[in-house]
This record gives C-alpha cells, sequence and structure tokens, in this order.
C-alpha cells in the first residue's frame, strides 16, 4: 500500500531536486547579468562544494538529531535564502556566501531525500523498487527541465530575471510541499549519543567495499562539477546564442533524465561492472571533447555538432552515474547506518569537486577553456584507471568473497529484532546472493 511519502515524493523531487529553470542559465546569469569571470564562476562552485563537504559530519547529527522531515523543511528554507542572495549581489564575496548556504541547504536534502524515499518503501514492504522510483523522480525533474530550456532562452533574451523569479517560485513550491511529508522515524531525546555517533562513523570507513565506492565518488564528483562549467563556457565560446544555447541545453538535460531512467536497464548489461563503465566512458569523453574543440577551434559549426555529441553521451553518463551510486549504498544500509553513509559520500563528493574543480579553475584562467578540457581529460582518465583497479579488488565481488567488516550496513528482514541480537553474517550474505549485486 503506497502512503502518504510515496505520493508526494514525485512531485517533490519534480519541484525540488534541484534550481528548476536557474540550472540551465546560471552561467549566462553569472557571466552576463552579474559579470563574473568563468574562473569565478568556477571557484564559487569550489567554495559550494568545500561547504558541502565540511557541513556533513554536523549536518548528520542534526538530520539524526531533529528528524528527516524537520532537516529537509530546513533544507529547502536554506535554499531559498541562498537564492535570494544571488539575485540581489553585486560583489563576488557574496556569491560565495550565497553558496556556501546552498551547500547547507543541499546537505540537509541530500541527506534527507532518498532517506526519506527508501524509509517509507521498507515500511509499506517495498524497498526494491527504490532504484526505480528514484530514477523516474530524478528523471522527471530533468524532463521538466529539458522542456522549460525551449523558452528559458527567450525569456532570458527578454530579461535576465524572468527565470530567476520563476525559480523562486518554484523553490517556495518544494519548501511548501516539503512541509506535509510524514516523520518516518519515531524521534527520542535518547537517539542521538554523540560518542556512538562518531563510532558509526569509524565503522563505515572500516568497510573496504565502502571506500573504494568513496574512493570513485572523491574522483568522479570532481569531474562532473568541472564538465557542468566547463561544457557551458565551451558552447558559449562557439558563438551560440542564448536561444540556441538554451535549446542545446534542453537535449542535454532530456539526456540526464533519460540516463537517470535507464539505470535500472542499463546495470541489468553491466551488471556488476556499471561504475566501472560509466567512469571510464565519462573520463575518455572529457579528453575526447578537449582535442575536438581544440583542433577544430576554426572550425565553429563542425566543433559545434561533434561537440553537442560528445556531451549527448556526457549527460547520459551522468543520469547513470547518480542512480547506480546511490543504489549501491542504500542496498548495503539499515537505517542506524545510512545517514553516516550518505553523509560520507557527500563529504567525498564536496572534496573532490572543491580540489578538482579550484584546480581547473586555475588552469582555466592560465590557458583557456580548450586547453583545460584537454589537461582535465587526460589526467582524469589516469586517475579513473588507478580507481578502477583499486575497485576490482573491493566492489561487485561474490558475496562470499567480502569480509564481515564490509558487509556490515546490509538491511535486514527483521531489523527489530537485528537491534537486540548480533548480526548474523550467514544471513547477510544470503540476502546479497539474492541482490546479486
Amino acid at each position: 500500500m503506497i502512503n502518504r511519502n510515496e505520493s508526494l515524493y514525485k512531485f517533490y523531487r519534480t519541484v525540488g531536486y534541484d534550481y528548476l529553470f536557474y540550472t540551465v542559465i546560471s552561467f549566462l546569469f553569472l557571466t552576463i547579468t552579474k559579470h563574473l569571470s568563468v574562473a569565478e564562476v568556477m571557484y564559487t562552485s569550489s567554495a559550494y562544494a568545500l561547504a558541502l563537504a565540511i557541513s556533513q559530519l554536523p549536518f548528520s547529527y542534526v538530520v539524526e538529531k531533529i528528524g528527516l522531515k524537520k532537516a529537509l523543511v530546513l533544507g529547502n528554507l536554506f535554499w531559498i535564502i541562498s537564492f535570494s542572495i544571488t539575485i540581489f549581489s553585486k560583489h563576488f564575496v557574496f556569491f560565495v556566501i550565497a553558496e556556501i548556504i546552498s551547500a547547507c541547504g543541499t546537505s540537509l536534502k541530500s541527506l534527507t531525500e532518498t532517506q526519506v524515499l527508501y524509509a517509507s518503501l521498507k515500511k509499506s514492504g517495498n524497498r526494491k523498487q527504490f532504484a526505480k522510483i528514484e530514477g523516474a523522480s530524478v528523471a522527471s525533474y530533468y524532463f521538466v527541465e529539458a522542456l522549460s530550456c525551449l523558452f528559458i532562452g527567450t525569456l532570458f533574451e527578454i530579461s535576465n530575471y524572468i527565470p530567476v523569479v520563476m525559480t523562486m517560485s518554484v523553490l517556495i513550491i518544494s519548501f511548501v510541499t516539503s512541509l506535509f511529508f510524514e516523520e518516518v522515524e519515531e524521534q527520542s531525546e535518547s537517539r542521538v549519543d554523540t560518542v556512538q555517533f562518531i563510532k558509526d562513523f569509524r565503522m563505515v570507513l572500516k568497510s573496504s567495499r565502502i571506500r573504494a565506492i568513496m574512493l570513485y565518488v572523491l574522483v568522479m564528483s570532481g569531474i562532473i562539477g568541472v564538465v557542468k562549467t566547463l561544457q557551458k563556457d565551451t558552447l558559449v565560446s562557439l558563438n551560440v546564442s542564448a536561444m540556441e544555447y538554451s535549446y542545446i541545453f534542453a537535449v542535454l538535460t532530456l539526456c540526464v533524465g533519460l540516463g537517470s531512467k535507464l539505470q535500472y536497464v542499463v546495470e541489468k548489461f553491466t551488471k556488476r561492472k556499471n561504475l566501472t563503465y560509466i567512469g571510464f566512458a565519462y573520463t575518455v569523453l572529457i579528453l575526447l571533447l578537449g582535442i575536438v574543440v581544440l583542433c577544430l577551434k576554426d572550425y565553429t559549426k563542425i566543433a559545434l555538432v561533434i561537440s553537442i555529441v560528445i556531451l549527448i553521451f556526457h549527460n547520459l553518463n551522468q543520469g547513470l552515474y547518480r542512480i547506480s551510486v546511490k543504489k549501491y549504498m542504500n542496498n548495503f544500509t539499515t537505517h542506524k547506518v545510512r545517514g553516516k553513509i550518505l553523509s560520507t559520500f557527500y563529504m567525498c563528493e564536496g572534496i573532490g569537486q572543491a580540489v578538482i574543480i579550484a584546480i581547473c579553475g586555475f588552469v582555466t584562467d592560465t590557458f583557456g577553456t580548450y586547453a583545460s578540457l584537454v589537461i582535465t581529460g587526460s589526467i582524469s582518465t589516469i586517475l579513473m584507471v588507478f580507481v578502477i583497479k583499486y575497485m576490482k579488488k573491493h566492489l561487485g565481488l561474490n558475496p562470499e568473497e567480502y569480509l564481515k567488516e564490509d558487509i556490515f550496513g546490509m538491511d535486514i528482514k527483521d531489523e527489530k529484532k537485528s537491534e537486540e541480537k548480533s548480526l548474523n553474517v550467514n544471513e547477510v550474505l544470503k540476502e546479497m546472493s539474492e541482490i546479486k549485486k
């Protein structure tokens, strides 16, 4: 039976997954309307990522203290405050402050949104539908975003602030919707113990399987963060108009949504090597994009067509990546450690983005966008080879090949009994066989 949270989730995810309407024109708004340089845009992204990493531990504690629903509502409120600052700011430092507040909101939202769905599905006995529902919900956002791209460019040309006002309206709708979620797990004053909270984090990091995922996330998230900015600058440098720019991003955004939607299908073919194929393809495509625009910079039309084709595959991969990683982690969690694993995930994601985007911002400022793509593609491909080599030893193994500490976070059928008794490893291995990860 579907509960209220499951009913609300798809609509909420569609309007609240990201800054709807603004994401597409954010680069144009910051560089044209607010007069920031490309490097400054990347530095604000780096500040966002660093704040995201730093805020994970304290906000994970806050989530456990106040509960999923209240934390989710607070996260949406932070986004509204952050975006208000972005709208009215004129100086670089205020954009950095806005990004830091936005990161705090993202921390709370990312630590609660999928947990609300996953815990609700477990409660209704539909846990195995998580990847399918989450993928469809995220895809809905990208489909709406893609549709909006068809007219956002035109609206931006009429007035740079029309898409921004639309975004603020959607953020308010998302905030109001979050008020109607039900609290999934009951809170108690004795629930959060600081010492135990730290111990749980240490336990998470003892799992070589989790460490392999986090190393992958560290590299992959940083690369994705760089590409999000450089792909926009690449299109602008190839002399596309604001309207053409929005049409192209309609296609690219649709591809991210399509990738999210097809994750369930693709994994049937890639099986345990899903993350490997996604990571390697993504880094090689960056290098290819850099070579194409560098060699064909005098033939902008040809370069533009080839670049769009490459970016289509990029964005398909991005959609596949997000859902795949979340599924890998959630399949191996109980409510006791799920928040800690998600915190570790977003911490690694934030650190990876902060470091890699900051470095690439300097490289772009020094050598230009095209050279930065080639350098980023070359280095990231080499890094990914080493990451995949490490993952091969610790991820995607047969159930019986995992050590006891690697599988601590498996879901078990009777969680209440598991809290009173020690975890039976044989039962965990049996469930892992059923999941066939």
